[in-house]
């Protein structure tokens, strides 16, 4: 992955882990989002980080959420 992603508040420097040989693929939050995501309950937090996307954005977030939603 190229350029700085210093600006990432989680896994700043891949989305992509590989854990027991498998590539797992992480949530990323960006830093602009950081307390709208902190005023979320703990369980919300959670379900979000499981979702593997990118909230870069309001609407990042609120589509997220509305999956989860839907999911329920």
């Amino acid at each position: 992955m190229g350029g700085d992603r210093s600006d990432l508040w989680f896994f700043s420097e891949e989305r992509e882990m590989l854990i027991d040989g498998v590539i797992v693929f992480m949530t990323e939050i960006d830093p602009k989002m950081k307390d709208r995501f902190n005023s979320l309950s703990e369980d919300l937090k959670s379900e979000i980080m499981k979702q593997n996307v990118q909230i870069r954005s309001l609407q990042d977030l609120i589509h997220c959420l509305e999956k989860i939603v839907k999911e329920g």
